[in-house]
């Protein structure tokens, strides 16, 4: 699998003069103005700039924290965020189901080497934004020319985990015509005369000083023209290995790859298989790696015959393995959602998934895009459907039909205790701004301080003569660099609801929640609160919204003693406009 995306859209304009500050021991802050061109722009933002690490397997042996420069920079300081259960989040078609989970092996990041922990000057980044489709994100990265070994950045850590998300990093072995050395596959399989695998134990080190969740291991390299090559013995390592990292660490995941089988050859099967099995569970039944990320092949017209997700299921079951911990590999790096997938292979006729499923490089919604709006656009027809409404069940009618990932999958939400502060911020923009007012006119990303977006993108009920729609707004923000925006036509009095998010939250006597919000008119706004009990509740703002920045605050201390599941807006302008638009800013909900 390759390791390289390209950037699409400017870093930079042609010059920017940039304000730099500096402080000497004890003293005050100097500022002073140096003016930047597109020749020496990345020399300036990198210029003393920690970096994030990668490495061969020999470098890492000798890593330890204390020698770590840059240690400070790259740990992840956002702890694994806590799931609202399954059963507490309603379906949003019929088509969705509990059981489908969803890896994304993604591209965070340009390439191996060179990446700022936490962003540049530039709003040319992956700042992915649809979390409650996935269960896991693995930041894929690794090469021969820069390294192999990858752990995420902890910008990308921080915003996963957020959202509820465990986030892995990537050793990955290349075939031999990238460049992939066996003796790599043998340093990092070395088990010492103790039975321990020191690779294995750097790598659970790694993890828990970065603050990550495990690690994804795909071993590609053939090794056929190697004077030794890989044989039943290396594969037998790689399932000894995987077991110890386990028995040493039982909280950290290892994801395998469908590639390496049990003769140490790389065939890969596109299925679960007595070829591959070793890597799931060893001869007793043990466990061995948490999941699997099957091949692409299954939904080749050459194989659809073999039903290999179908078999790959009952095979699972067969083992004791969860079918749900397979994944169905579907490579979107190239073509994205004009990707040619059986579907009617990935499900039954009943609509049940036979595996869960794993999309390789859904970031290319972000490389086929020019600006910010066109990858949102890319996102939502990606991992929503054509629609960009979860609410549609959209099952493909041919292979030539991308169903979206909301069709199989049902959204999932990190909100289970306060406070709750969005400023749906989605960790870049073109300017920043603070309590509303443009404090830089400078491109700029930091996936760190990316908030918990909607869970729902997006969900609008429009009332009589209202056609209004929603999208992030890079012109007007609270905090950050954007807001939603919703837009289009508005009759007067007709009204509009927005869905925002999914929620596990108990009202109290003290819960206070207060929305920002500017409309183009006067524009009457309520919560909508719905409950785990079914009922829901209007709670009207204790102001209308304006032409400025205004906070509207909601009594919802009425309903204490009931959990708030489901949260929307509502809106109602005072008068008919063709080009209404009302922006949301900040969603403020706590106790206290």
């Amino acid at each position: 699998m390759s390791s390289r995306a390209s950037m699409r859209w400017a870093a930079a304009g042609a010059a920017a003069a940039m304000l730099l500050g500096l402080a000497a021991c004890g003293g005050d802050k100097a500022t002073y103005e140096v003016t930047v061109d597109d020749e020496n722009i990345d020399k300036l933002v990198m210029a003393n700039q920690p970096e994030s690490p990668y490495w061969f397997p020999e470098d890492l042996l000798a890593w330890t924290p204390e020698s770590d420069a840059d240690l400070d920079y790259n740990v992840s300081t956002v702890p694994l965020a806590e799931r609202v259960a399954d059963d507490k989040i309603a379906a949003s078609n019929e088509t969705q189901n509990d059981d489908t989970k969803v890896m994304a092996i993604s591209i965070m990041n340009s390439s191996t080497s060179g990446n700022a922990p936490h962003g540049l000057n530039s709003s040319d980044a992956n700042t992915f934004t649809y979390w409650q489709y996935v269960d896991e994100l693995v930041y894929w990265g690794g090469s021969a020319g820069e390294g192999i070994i990858v752990p995420p950045s902890p910008d990308v850590t921080d915003e996963g985990h957020r959202n509820g998300v465990p986030v892995l990093g990537t050793v990955f072995f290349p075939q031999d015509a990238s460049g992939g050395k066996v003796e790599w596959v043998r340093e990092f399989l070395a088990k010492d005369a103790d039975g321990s695998f020191p690779m294995a134990d750097k790598l659970i080190e790694v993890a828990e000083t970065y603050g990550f969740d495990g690690w994804f291991i795909n071993q590609e390299t053939e090794g056929e023209d190697a004077d030794d090559p890989l044989t039943a013995d290396d594969a037998r390592a790689m399932q000894e290995f995987m077991a110890y990292y386990k028995a040493q660490s039982p909280d950290m995941r290892i994801v395998y790859y469908d590639s390496m089988t049990r003769d140490g050859g790389i065939d890969w099967q596109n299925a679960l298989t007595d070829e591959n099995a070793m890597f799931m569970v060893d001869d007793e039944g043990d466990p061995v790696a948490d999941e699997m990320f099957l091949n692409f092949w299954w939904t080749e017209d050459e194989l659809a015959d073999q039903d290999l997700l179908a078999a790959s299921a009952a095979k699972a079951k067969e083992l004791g393995i969860d079918p749900y911990s397979l994944y169905a590999g579907v490579d979107v790096q190239a073509n994205g959602v004009y990707t040619p997938i059986r579907w009617d292979l990935f499900s039954g006729a009943d609509g049940v998934t036979h595996t869960s499923l794993g999309l390789y490089c859904p970031n290319w919604a972000y490389t086929d895009a020019g600006s910010l709006d066109e990858f949102h656009e890319n996102e939502a027809s990606l991992w929503v459907n054509a629609d960009h409404d979860p609410t549609a069940a959209s099952k493909a009618d041919s292979e030539e039909d991308w169903s979206g990932v909301s069709t199989y999958v049902k959204e999932n939400s990190a909100i289970t205790a306060l406070p709750l502060v969005t400023n749906f911020n989605t960790g870049s923009g073109y300017n920043f701004f603070r309590e509303g007012a443009r404090i830089s006119q400078m491109d700029w990303n930091n996936r760190s301080v990316a908030d918990i977006l909607p869970t729902y993108q997006w969900v609008v009920r429009n009332g009589d003569g209202n056609s209004l729609t929603a999208s992030y707004d890079y012109t007007e923000a609270w905090y950050g660099g954007d807001s939603i925006k919703l837009a289009g036509k508005a009759a007067k009095g007709a009204e509009t609801t927005i869905d925002l998010y999914a929620m596990d939250v108990p009202l109290t006597d003290s819960t206070t929640l207060t929305a920002r919000v500017k409309a183009t008119a006067e524009t009457a706004v309520s919560a909508e609160l719905t409950f785990d009990d079914g009922t829901t509740a209007t709670v009207e703002g204790d102001r209308k919204a304006g032409g400025d920045w205004g906070e509207v605050s909601f009594k919802v201390k009425d309903h204490a003693g009931k959990t708030l599941s489901k949260l929307g807006i509502k809106l109602s302008a005072s008068e008919d406009g063709s080009d209404y638009a009302m922006h949301l800013g900040n969603l403020t909900m706590r106790d206290g």
